[in-house]
């Protein structure tokens, strides 16, 4: 778990803006490893809800007859983007938010960079 740990802090350090990120399995809602900026932060919660979007979206795609594979999903309020991203070959999700101030699209290639390292971990597991 140590290493998992490492690497969350790794990546949060990484990221401009960042507010927080977590590991988690979009069918149970269930976190694996987390970091916030957030004072008294519970990412159960979010995590839950966020995986019920996860779940209903597949079944939009479902419905639409897609035929495709979710790699990522974003949410945009007026304070903050939420980037959900599939981590690859394993059943998680990473999902990180960042301040609206934060760039973006170095923040989807940063969650790219990391997805390898966290998959490695989540495959020991």
């Amino acid at each position: 778990m140590a290493k998992i740990t490492d690497i969350m802090e790794q990546f949060a350090l990484e990221c401009d803006a960042f507010i927080a990120s977590a590991v988690f399995d979009p069918a149970t809602g269930h976190g694996i490893i987390d970091k916030s900026v957030v004072e008294n932060f519970d990412p159960a919660v979010p995590n839950v809800y966020m995986s019920e979007v996860i779940k209903e979206n597949e079944k939009a795609l479902a419905a639409l007859k897609a035929n495709a594979m979710t790699i990522d999903y974003l949410i945009t309020t007026n304070k903050m983007y939420i980037v959900m991203r599939a981590i690859e070959r394993t059943k998680f999700y990473q999902g990180c938010a960042i301040q609206r101030t934060g760039n973006l699209g170095m923040t989807r290639e940063i969650m790219k960079k990391y997805e390898s390292r966290f998959s490695a971990e989540l495959k020991k597991m």
